[in-house]
């Protein structure tokens, strides 16, 4: 995930498909013998093999097919307007949505080692948009509940509608890991956000994006630079991001998208 919230728009490498039935750990050593080693459950970007085993060279103990009991997923962790509004979070589910039994988040279990873990934390960003946390699972393929770390928003933001590239990355990703099919056609059938085919909604992008990108750069390279052990940047850091942020997205709720058109596809 980038600085504000979203993941990366570059860097993805092209998904092995041999990376994706990789079950055996590394070294040798059998499953039962890695000592400290700890779920991961991806429901995002970090579910596609590109990503994960790609990007961000992290090699799993084991990879299992999961969902998180009375946890949805949300496009509720704000990113940039225009680029990307609405990047993956969870939120919790009510009565009606739970007896559904199809509205529950599915995504993929990985078994990693603490220090694989601890990376993973540090790859996201210094907790500037996430903070991990730990929830009961279920292993579709045998039923078993184990807990399970994950990624969710630090901030409960109304949700917005995620870009098509997004969008496209969990619905390959769902696709190449084998979630449920009911499961797969949500993400398919997900709205996303499309900028207006206007020369006056493109002249506002192009007013919005070039400054706001470029502050996602240094924000995200500077919570790099202050992460501590924990893969956490300081909260005075933390602070300072959320009045930016803030800024940010209040200018484009009240000034910009007034002027140019809304840029979250709300």
């Amino acid at each position: 995930m980038d600085a504000f919230g979203g993941s990366s728009a570059t860097g993805l490498l092209p998904a092995q498909q041999s990376a994706v039935k990789r079950t055996t750990p590394p070294s040798g050593h059998k499953k039962e013998e890695v000592e400290g080693a700890e779920w991961y459950f991806a429901y995002g970007a970090n579910m596609s093999p590109a990503v994960f085993l790609g990007r961000r060279q992290i090699q799993p103990l084991r990879t299992e097919v999961s969902r998180i009991p009375n946890w949805g997923l949300s496009f509720n962790v704000l990113g940039i307007p225009y680029a990307e509004p609405g990047n993956g979070g969870l939120r919790k589910l009510d009565p009606s949505e739970v007896a559904s039994g199809r509205a529950e988040v599915h995504g993929v279990a990985y078994l990693l080692t603490a220090g694989d873990l601890r990376r993973l934390v540090l790859s996201e960003g210094g907790g500037v948009g996430y903070v991990v946390t730990k929830l009961d699972g279920f292993i579709l393929k045998d039923g078993a509940s184990v807990p399970m770390n994950t990624l969710m928003g630090r901030h409960k933001s109304h949700e917005r509608l995620p870009s098509e590239r997004y969008k496209n990355i969990l619905a390959r990703a769902a696709s190449e890991q084998g979630l449920p099919d009911w499961y797969q056609e949500r993400l398919e059938k997900q709205p996303t956000f499309i900028p207006r085919d206007t020369q006056w909604h493109k002249l506002g992008v192009k007013l919005f994006l070039p400054f706001w990108i470029k502050m996602a750069v240094l924000v995200e390279k500077a919570a790099h630079r202050l992460q501590g052990a924990d893969g956490h940047a300081p909260g005075w850091f933390l602070a300072g991001f959320d009045v930016l942020f803030w800024i940010m997205w209040t200018y484009h709720d009240w000034i910009h998208s007034v002027i140019f058109g809304r840029g979250d596809g709300l």
